[in-house]
C-alpha cells in the first residue's frame, strides 16, 4: 500500500507542476507576487518594508501587517543569483508551490493516520490556483 501511495503522490505532484506552469500569468508571476515585488524593492531601496511607489509617490504598504517579509527577502536573495526580481519571484513561487504538495500529504497523513486523506489533501492542493506558495 505504501508504494502505491507514493506512486499516486508522484502523479499528483506532476499534475501540480503542470498546472502551476499553465496557471502562471503572462507576466510570469502570480498576481499576488506584485505586492511582494514592491516590498522587496522597498527593502532594497529604503531598508524597510515601507517605501514610496514612484518618486514622491504614496507610501506602500500602508500597514506592516499587510506584508509578509519572508517572501520578499527570499526574492532579494534569489535576485543575487538571477539578477532579475521577476525571475526570482517566479522561481520561488514554482519551487514552493511544488514542494508544498508532498508536504501536505505528509502532514495530513500524520494528523489523520490515513494515506487516503493525505492523497486527497495533496490532490486538492495540486488543483488549487490559490495556493502557489
Amino acid at each position: 500500500m505504501q508504494k502505491k501511495s507514493l506512486i499516486i503522490l508522484l502523479g499528483i505532484t506532476i499534475l501540480g507542476v503542470i498546472l502551476r506552469f499553465a496557471n502562471l500569468s503572462p507576466f510570469n508571476v502570480y498576481p499576488d507576487s506584485y505586492q511582494n515585488l514592491i516590498v522587496a524593492k522597498n527593502i532594497i531601496d529604503y531598508h524597510s518594508v515601507f517605501g514610496y511607489v514612484g518618486p514622491l509617490g504614496m507610501v506602500y504598504p500602508d500597514f506592516f501587517s499587510w506584508t509578509h517579509p519572508v517572501y520578499p527577502i527570499l526574492i532579494i536573495l534569489a535576485t543575487a543569483i538571477t539578477h532579475n526580481m521577476t525571475v526570482s519571484a517566479k522561481g520561488i513561487a514554482l519551487i514552493a508551490g511544488i514542494l508544498v504538495i508532498p508536504l501536505t500529504y505528509i502532514f495530513i497523513k500524520r494528523v489523520f493516520s490515513s494515506s487516503t486523506y493525505g492523497l486527497a489533501g495533496a490532490l486538492f492542493l495540486a488543483l488549487s490556483f490559490n495556493h502557489p506558495i
